[in-house]
């Protein structure tokens, strides 16, 4: 009860949100740089980033936030250690950014409360991270579902609005 009183208070707070355009290839590949060395080497990071360089409209600080949640839930479903996929991809003006594990997958009976309610599968997990990430993507016009990938793993996928791009000639369109 405790928890799900304090999900639905954190909910309402409004953020003081600062967008700024975030090269979101860049600081996915931060992040992951970041989290090398925790893993002990069990843990594989692959990227395949869209080479148009998107940029999106965010608060920098709330979307790493975001991501960071996403990662970490992923390293801690790597129980003997896999990989990490993360993808970017742009389709008709919108960021499909793709986050993949080779983990233990998430339960179907949990799966659509995730974004909602305190949920979790971890000893020592609050179970409003998901629901955290949710309310970030959304307040930036984005939104954000979750697959199981066959035959193990977990995919978190997460579409946003493209402002603009930078091409390799260093022309922003």
């Amino acid at each position: 009860d405790y928890l799900e009183k304090l999900a639905r208070r954190y909910s309402r707070l409004r953020l003081h949100l600062k967008p700024t355009l975030i090269d979101v290839n860049k600081m996915i590949g931060g992040l992951l740089k970041s989290y090398e060395n925790i893993s002990n080497g069990d843990i594989h990071f692959k990227t395949l980033f869209d080479e148009r360089q998107p940029f999106i409209s965010a608060d920098a600080i709330q979307l790493r936030r975001a991501f960071e949640n996403i990662l970490r839930n992923a390293i801690e479903a790597l129980n003997n250690g896999g990989t990490i996929t993360v993808s970017t991809e742009v389709k008709e003006q919108q960021l499909v950014i793709r986050w993949s594990d080779d983990g233990t997958g998430i339960p179907e009976e949990i799966r659509e409360q995730l974004f909602t309610a305190p949920v979790t599968t971890k000893p020592e997990g609050s179970g409003i991270g998901l629901a955290n990430v949710k309310r970030i993507i959304d307040g930036f016009g984005g939104s954000v579902s979750i697959e199981n990938v066959a035959p193990h793993g977990t995919e978190v996928l997460i579409i946003m609005p493209v402002t603009k791009y930078g091409d390799t000639k260093g022309e922003i369109r």
